[in-house]
């Protein structure tokens, strides 16, 4: 399989992902303000799963400018990366329906976490193909990703005592990675050749 077939691949999935969720918003039944704050969960829900999955796009982008050969490892632990992104929708249209739950936000939470845990699964395999023990930082190590794993994983256990401050996390760990990074930057053009 060549870089660009997966790349497109990775890319076309990604892009359902954000169709199927924008497709799960309705619209205010009428036009006061009880019906707009109705809709509200499920429209934050929407910002905040469009957030992760823009800057998973940009990230896995950037990750995969510069591979060179594509392995089946490389390939399965992309599809099983994929995989978790393709129910974002399924968590996020059950947090919209229940925002206040413990239930739809544990799943929610849960789903995120693998997002985040497979992600830097890829990004090791990737890096350790190019130079041994090599990390987007240059320092051994990708503090920002295993940040966002650590905060995730807090999350489940907020989404079972208070839902609301689970949301809250990813909000803030959106914004960690809305921020560029010019370790991650510098990573990819020393290492993986610029």
């Amino acid at each position: 399989m060549t870089k660009g077939r997966l790349e497109a691949f990775s890319d076309g999935v990604l892009a359902i992902v954000i169709t199927i969720m924008v497709l799960k918003l309705d619209p205010p039944a009428a036009l006061d303000w009880d019906s707009i704050v109705a809709v509200a969960p499920t429209f934050a829900a929407y910002v905040l799963s469009f957030s992760y999955v823009g800057v998973y796009w940009v990230n896995h982008h950037n990750l995969f400018s510069k591979v060179e050969t594509v392995s089946g490892k490389l390939v399965l632990k992309n599809l099983h990366w994929l995989f978790w992104m393709t129910l974002i929708p399924f968590a996020m249209e059950w947090v919209g329906m229940y925002p206040f739950d413990r239930q739809p936000a544990t799943l929610y939470s849960v789903v995120l976490l693998m997002c985040s845990a497979n992600f830097q699964v890829l990004q090791r395999h990737i890096a350790a193909r190019h130079r041994k023990g090599a990390s987007p930082t240059g320092r051994g190590n990708n503090l920002r990703g295993w940040v966002a794993v650590g905060a995730s994983a807090a999350a489940i256990a907020l989404a079972l005592f208070v839902p609301v401050a689970s949301y809250l996390v990813f909000f803030l760990i959106s914004l960690l990675w809305l921020i560029p990074g010019a370790r991650v930057e510098r990573f990819y053009d020393r290492v993986l050749g610029a």
